[in-house]
Order: structure tokens, then sequence, then C-alpha cells
């Protein structure tokens, strides 16, 4: 009887392949491999470490540095032998300014700092002069007509209130060649007094003519309108006549004089010549109203000096004046920058009447335009509007939002009613009313403006209605 065959070996919980002695293991999906790597479910094979750096065993990154502060470096005024480093310090100080032989007490911010900037202007505000002008600079003016020998006040205008609906093909040539052309503004300008333009233009250019004296025959345009004025208006825009290529001595004469009042063929005309400049900016900010307004100095000085703490500790105003200020080539931080913006800060007491005739006066705040770029400077004094300025914790400076404007020779810094010009001695000019007359509401629009007619042919039916 033959054996049996021997039995298989009994399984002792050890799969063959994961011996030693098993030279060639069965093979293993990849999905297999991936999940014993991740240790899903198969256990951990083998750990690896991760690497912190790809490419790298071990972090070799260098550190990044972190970006120091730099303070800003005083500038230093040197003195003979000494070197003095000046404070980032400035002061509100009383002055006594100039319009015409009428004095004002304004308060003004100094700064010896911002003064010494690297790029920083030494722009004067234009609205008045800070020596009384004596003697007045039309008294050396040999005319045959009678002007008025008197020293008038500056009367500062900028550019869209001489060229504010002007002809867009007039207003351009005069951008272009402003420097080939003078603006006289007459007292009163408007739609009104241009209805009889003839006689205004001819009586302008007689006295130019009888000024100049140089065998030149000049003459003056009355302005291109662009659209129709509003309707019952007296004052709209545009306001300026143009005198068209003056000689070197002629423009030197009409600008010194600032404005010419003169009577003719028993007539009084008064004018006030400027230069076209596009580059020129109001500096007029803003005005506030409220119980604060005083005419004490003391009070505006507080208000002013709170004005200036308050913008240079506002980091949105910090920043836009950096970048304005930056691409104006001016300072080297924003430190630097942000103390040449509140350098020009100046204000004023502006008296006027409410529409009842009660006195209802404001502060005038002014400042040097940071650019000449219209958008820019457009959104720096937006920033500075829309901050509440608060004098301490109960009181806030309440801004008003009415210009304040004359309507007799368009200056921003004070009202109808208290203009200065038609008040000089021996005023040979028109007679003006004492009324508190005010610029009619949108002067600076055309009749066409915010008007869509219905297009031809196209009739509008209502809901519901029958063919």
């Amino acid at each position: 009887m033959t054996a049996p065959p021997p039995l298989p070996p009994v399984a002792t919980g050890k799969r063959k392949w994961d011996e030693d002695s098993t030279p060639n293991p069965p093979p293993t999906s990849p999905n297999r491999n991936k999940a014993q790597a991740h240790g899903h479910g198969f256990g951990v094979i083998a750990k690896t470490a991760l690497r912190s750096d790809k490419g790298k065993e071990q972090n070799t990154r260098p550190a990044k540095k972190r970006r120091e502060h730099v303070p800003c470096q005083p500038p230093t005024v040197r003195e003979g032998g000494k070197t003095t480093r000046l404070s980032v310090e400035w002061v509100i100080e009383r002055r006594i300014v100039w319009e015409g032989n009428r004095s004002r007490e304004i308060v003004k911010v100094v700064s010896g700092f911002a003064d010494q900037v690297e790029g920083t202007t030494r722009e004067v505000n234009p609205h008045w002069t800070a020596d009384r002008p004596t003697p007045p600079p039309c008294a050396s003016l040999n005319c045959a007509i009678p002007i008025t020998i008197a020293a008038f006040p500056n009367v500062a205008l900028p550019e869209a209130t001489i060229l504010g609906n002007v002809r867009k093909e007039v207003a351009d040539e005069l951008r272009k060649n402003h420097s080939e052309y003078l603006a006289l503004v007459p007292i009163g300008a408007g739609n009104k007094i241009y209805e009889n333009a003839r006689e205004l233009t001819s009586a302008a250019a007689d006295l130019i003519n009888a000024i100049a004296n140089d065998d030149s025959q000049y003459t003056v345009a009355a302005p291109v309108r662009e659209g129709e004025p509003p309707h019952g208006a007296r004052f709209a825009k545009p306001f300026a006549m143009i005198l068209r290529r003056p000689s070197e001595e002629l423009r030197r004469k009409l600008l010194g004089a600032k404005t010419l009042a003169f009577r003719t063929q028993g007539k009084g005309y008064a004018f006030t010549a400027t230069t076209i400049s596009p580059e020129g900016k109001s500096w007029v900010v803003c005005n506030y109203r409220g119980s604060p307004v005083t005419e004490e100095t003391s009070r505006m000085a507080e208000a002013l000096k709170a004005i200036g703490n308050q913008v240079t500790a506002t980091a949105g105003l910090r920043t836009l004046a950096n970048r304005i200020l930056k691409d104006e080539n001016i300072g080297h931080t924003a430190e630097e920058r942000i103390q040449v913006a509140i350098a020009g800060l100046s204000l004023i007491f502006v008296d006027r009447l409410d529409e009842n005739g009660r006195s209802d006066p404001v502060w005038q705040l002014h400042g040097r335009p940071l650019t000449s770029n219209g958008r820019s400077n457009k959104e720096w004094l937006r920033a500075i509007r829309r901050i509440d300025f608060f004098m301490d914790a109960t009181t806030v400076l309440e801004q008003d939002k009415r210009p304040v404007s004359c309507v007799w020779c368009k200056s921003e810094i004070h009202t109808s009613p208290f203009c200065p010009i038609p008040q000089v001695k021996d005023w040979l000019g028109p007679p003006v009313s004492q009324e508190a007359l005010t610029p009619e509401p949108r002067d600076t629009r055309t009749s066409r403006e915010g008007k869509r007619g219905p297009k031809k042919g196209s009739k509008s039916k209502g809901k519901g209605k029958g063919n």
C-alpha cells in the first residue's frame, strides 16, 4: 500500500512574500503604493521627511528683511560756519495783508521746515499783497481819458471763471496761446451787460489805445458764448472780453493797474485785466459757518491750529499728499510732504448777509494748490472738504457749501454788498447796487445740459391706451 501524499504546510499568519527569504515579492498597483505612503488602510511602510523647501533637504532660504522705518531728517540751515537743524514744527501767526488801501487781518501757518524742503515753491496767495501799494500803479499811466487813480485790490480769477461757458473752439485757442492774449473782465460782467456788447468793447478799445499811445489799433472782442444762460439770469457766464496780442509794455501797464475805471461820453466803465493761465488754480479750499465764526484772530488761530493738526494726523490725507507731491518732485518722505501741504494754509473772516439781510459771516480756508494737475487738485480739495474739523471736544467747524462770490468783480473772498472796488475814492466806473445779489445758479451750465428730448418719429403711449 502506497503512502499518502504529504499535506501542505499550515499557514503561520504570514504571507510568503513578507518573509525575508522571498526574493521576488509580487508587484503592487500604483494606487496601493500611494495609499500606503499616506497611511490609508495599509499601515505606514516608511516615513519620509517632507522637504520644507522645494529641491533642498533643509530650509536654506534667506530670511526676509524687515523694512526699517526711516525717520524724516530735518533740513539744516548753514549760517557762516554754524549749521542749525530745523525741527519739524509749525506755528500760527497773525498777519496784516492789503487789498488795495484796505487792510485785513488773517492767520497763517508758518513752517520754517516746509520752506526748506527740496522742490517746494514760495508762491504767495494772489488774493492780497503783503505791503500797501503806494503810490497807486495807475498813477504813472499817461492817458487822455479820465481814469480813477487808486490802489485797487487784487482780483485773482481762476481759469474756470475766465473761460467758463466760452465756445469750445475759442477756449482751446486761448489755452493754447494764452501768452498772446489778455482777459478783460468788466465790473458786473454777465449775460445782461453783453446785450450791448458793441458799446462796451468799443469803450474798452478806446481806453487801451489811449494808454498804449504807440500808433497801434488794438481791438477788444466780446466773449463767444457756448450755451444760452438760464431764464431770467443777469450775471451768467461767460465774463471776459479778450484783448489780442498786446505789446509787452501795454501788458505790463494793464496788469500793474489791475482795475481800470474810466468815463467816456458821459458814461462810466470799468474792467479788471488778468492773464489767461491754464494752470491757474483757486486758493480757496472751503468755508465754515456757525457759532465759532468771529473776527477775533485768537479764535481764528485756534481753528487753524486744529485744522493743521488734524490734517497732519489723518492717514488718508497723508497718503494723498505724499502721492501728489511725489509726482511734483517735492520732498523725499511722507512727513516732508504733509508739512508742505499745510504750510500754505490760512484762514480769513468773510462778512456776508443771508436772504433776510442778517449777518451770516464765514471763515474761509485758503491753501496753496499742491499741483497744477486739475484732477489731482480736485481730489485733494474733495478729501479736505469731507473731514469734520473739531476746535475742541464739543465745537465742530460746520462747512458751508455755498461759495463766496461777488457779482461785480467776480472775487472769491468777499460778497457783492462788500465789494471794495466801487468804494475807492474818485470812482469813475458804473454805479453798483448794494443789494445782496448772488450769482445765478447753474451759470456754468449750458441750456442743453440735462435735457434729452424724445427721438424723432417716436411717440410714447400710455399703458392700456388704444391706438
